[in-house]
């Protein structure tokens, strides 16, 4: 019998909730047991965001930074960074 319930033919967010909650993949004295719904992950879409250190290169609270610095020349400005990306297993991808 399923052990999961069905999320519909579409991909879905998963909630952290979900992830934690049970059904369990292993018995109670299984190590390395895990919950049943990080079966259901297709792709994992990961974002990093970077400062300069140094409040001094870093200008006031806006687009270009998210925690202000007491920089007064641009110049001397360092803006914060930002990349995104998806990973999802080769075997996984929807649509293969």
């Amino acid at each position: 019998t399923p052990r999961l319930s069905s999320l519909g033919a579409t991909l879905v967010e998963l909630s952290p909730e979900q992830l934690t909650d049970g059904p369990w993949c292993g018995d109670d004295t299984d190590p390395n047991r895990f919950d049943a719904d990080l079966l259901r992950v297709r792709a994992i879409s990961v974002s990093v965001r970077t400062e300069a250190a140094a409040p001094s290169l870093r200008g006031p609270a806006g687009l270009l930074f998210v925690r202000p610095g007491t920089s007064q020349a641009s110049v001397r400005m360092v803006p914060d960074a930002e990349a995104t990306f998806d990973v999802a297993p080769f075997n996984l991808e929807p649509g293969r």
